[in-house]
């Protein structure tokens, strides 16, 4: 990293940090990263403590090895332009230099788990060219599931995420059935898109697991199509 942490922060962690200089606004720039940004493990050595990740997290994740070297920042940057302190932070202490924002980017989403932020930065992630660590770092954030079966797809809804304006929208314009032992609905291929504009209304930005991985649902904070 080429920033320097403030010295009054730099042997706090992040509740510390959100419960001082940051009391009024929940995010958390600085401190010290006791947690793994992906699996919430505590974080021991201080390799780990510096990046956010522990040792098995940052191989699996493909930490050191971006998929595609030739996209740029500007899409990642406008990903976070709701967040202007982030915003402000990551271009003043990185510049335009993607490894340092991806190290910057890994870190905050350490600091802010189980926040919005860290889907954001996780979209941000993977628009560097990060697609493996960002996949990686969505997993514990799945609250949707997907799955296929012959021609008849699963969906199943975290329960504390279980939306009555879901539950309206499926019931009017979806054809399915409810396999009520699994708690979970079974719809066909051509029942596909409307399930999916049904989502995108009622869970944007929210991690979806499928068959081919895991995904964000597209909300006002992605870039439609930027993201591939």
């Amino acid at each position: 990293m080429n920033y320097q942490i403030p010295e009054k922060l730099s042997n706090m962690n992040a509740r510390q940090v959100m419960r001082t200089t940051y009391a009024a606004n929940p995010l958390a720039l600085h401190g010290v990263c006791s947690n793994c940004a992906h699996c919430a493990l505590t974080l021991t050595d201080s390799l780990s403590i510096e990046t956010g990740l522990g040792p098995i997290c940052r191989k699996k994740a493909r930490y050191n090895d971006p998929e595609d070297a030739d996209k740029d920042e500007t899409v990642a940057m406008a990903l976070l332009a709701k967040y202007p302190e982030v915003f402000d932070f990551l271009i003043n202490n990185c510049g335009k230099n993607k490894g340092l924002l991806m190290k910057a980017m890994v870190r905050i989403a350490s600091l802010n788990r189980n926040t919005e932020l860290h889907r954001d930065i996780t979209n941000a992630i993977e628009a560097l060219g990060w697609v493996t660590l960002a996949n990686h770092l969505r997993k514990p954030f799945a609250a949707i599931t997907i799955a296929k079966n012959d021609d008849w797809y699963s969906l199943k809804i975290q329960k504390k995420y279980f939306s009555y304006e879901y539950w309206s929208l499926m019931r009017e314009f979806v054809e399915f059935r409810f396999d009520r032992i699994n708690r979970q609905v079974l719809f066909s291929q051509s029942e596909k898109p409307k399930v999916w504009h049904i989502l995108k209304i009622c869970y944007p930005n929210f991690v979806l697991k499928t068959p081919e991985g895991f995904a964000t649902i597209p909300g006002p904070t992605l870039i439609n199509n930027a993201i591939t």
